[in-house]
Formats: C-alpha cells, sequence, structure tokens
C-alpha cells in the first residue's frame, strides 16, 4: 500500500514538470555517463515558436490565429499582422500549440468527425496532454494531417476544420518560410495526461466530462480502470 501511494506521488510530481524553458542538454549527458549501460537519447530542440503562416486556396498568404468565441475555442484564419496572430510551437510529440494565458492550449481535432458522428467540424483549442491523438498533427504534402492521415486540415469561413470529404473546400498549404519550424523536434512547453475519472453515488456511477458529470450507461475500460485505482488507494 505505501509503496503505491509513493508510486502516485512520484508519478503525479513527473507529470506537473513544465518544460516552458527547455531541457538541460549538459544535465541529461551527465545522468547519462553515470548510468552504466543507459541508451543516451538526443535532447530536443530548443524551440522556434512563431506564427504559423499558410498560403491559401487563391496564393494569399495569412496565418492561424487562436479565438474564443461563444465559451468556445477555434482556430481563425487571419492576415499575418493583424491582432490576435500569435506564435505556436511543433512539439516532440506532434502538437501545435499556444501558450494563452499561462496554459498550454493545443489545436484537438473534433471527436464527433473523426468517430464517424457529423461529416465536418471546426478544429478547437484544448488543453494539451501528451496522450490525446485528436491532438497529434503530421505534416504530408506541406500540409497538416491527422497522425492516422485521414483528415487534412481545411479552412472555410477564414475558420481551420477537418472533413470527412477530402474533396470539400477549402485547401491551404505551409509557406515556405515554416520548413524550419516543422524540422524543429521542440521541447513541449508541458505534459500533462488525459483520463478519466468516475465514482458511485449510491448504486449509480457517474463520470465528468467536457459539460459537467452524467451517468455511466455503459462502463468503458478506462473508467473501470480510474474507479479500481481509486478504490484501491483509498
Amino acid at each position: 500500500m505505501i509503496r503505491l501511494i509513493v508510486l502516485i506521488v512520484v508519478l503525479l510530481v513527473s507529470i506537473g514538470v513544465d518544460f516552458s524553458y527547455g531541457v538541460n542538454s549538459a544535465l541529461i549527458d551527465i545522468v547519462s555517463r553515470s548510468i552504466p549501460g543507459s541508451i543516451i537519447q538526443k535532447p530536443t530542440d530548443t524551440p522556434q515558436d512563431r506564427a504559423i503562416k499558410i498560403v491559401i486556396h487563391d496564393g494569399g498568404k495569412f496565418c492561424y490565429a487562436p479565438v474564443f468565441s461563444g465559451g468556445e475555442s477555434y482556430t481563425r484564419i487571419l492576415r499575418c499582422w493583424e491582432q490576435g496572430v500569435s506564435n505556436a510551437r511543433y512539439d516532440v510529440f506532434q502538437r501545435i500549440s499556444y501558450y494563452i494565458k499561462n496554459t498550454w492550449l493545443c489545436i484537438t481535432a473534433p471527436e464527433s468527425v473523426v468517430q464517424g458522428e457529423i461529416n465536418w467540424d471546426y478544429v478547437n483549442l484544448r488543453p494539451c496532454t501528451i496522450n490525446d491523438p485528436l491532438q497529434r498533427w503530421i505534416v504530408k504534402e506541406n500540409a497538416f494531417w491527422t497522425a492516422d492521415e485521414r483528415y487534412r486540415l481545411k479552412d472555410v469561413g477564414w475558420y481551420a476544420y477537418i472533413s470527412k470529404t477530402s474533396s470539400d473546400y477549402y485547401n491551404h498549404t505551409l509557406d515556405s518560410s515554416m520548413n524550419n519550424w516543422v524540422q524543429t523536434v521542440s521541447t513541449p512547453g508541458n505534459i500533462s495526461i488525459k483520463t478519466s475519472i468516475a465514482w458511485h453515488l449510491g448504486n449509480t456511477p457517474y463520470f465528468i466530462n467536457s459539460r459537467g458529470s452524467k451517468k455511466i450507461l455503459r462502463q468503458s475500460t478506462t473508467i473501470l480502470k480510474a474507479v479500481i485505482l481509486l478504490n484501491t488507494i483509498l
């Protein structure tokens, strides 16, 4: 029991580490040398944060801008000199992140599209985590795609979105000035883990979602594991 609690405390402390200022490569080298037979891993690159510049379908050059409206967050397409355009980071976890009001927010694909519930929807900004596949983006054909290469990041009405239909308009590509930014394996701004929280009230199980608490009609493996872990600790 004591070992379990200690392990959880260590994990929580590790999760809370902030990498805003990068990793000291000299420290990594010292630690690697002190452990016989250890595998020396290459440290991440110094971040090259900058505004994401794109070329839209008619050849015009614009930039991504995080915007907040009606209680939701979006990625808007603006002139690069306009207010609201912010520097972004493409990190080692393939996340496109913005540091806004002391919080790292990542461009996140809409789950409703990925799960096939609707044909298209806007991408949103969500707190960055290292285990959310909806926050992983690769660069293919000089454009952003979800990590599974199924959905290309497009724009409509000056907002970024993804669609199940590849022919939907409009496509845009990264400007050539973004090449160095894309190739930089940046240190992540944060390391947080997305997980489920569930509990029992009487004989009824509940879990937390983005809109509050909700009854569990069919328990998922993730939620069951969270409940089992909580019961073990208590």
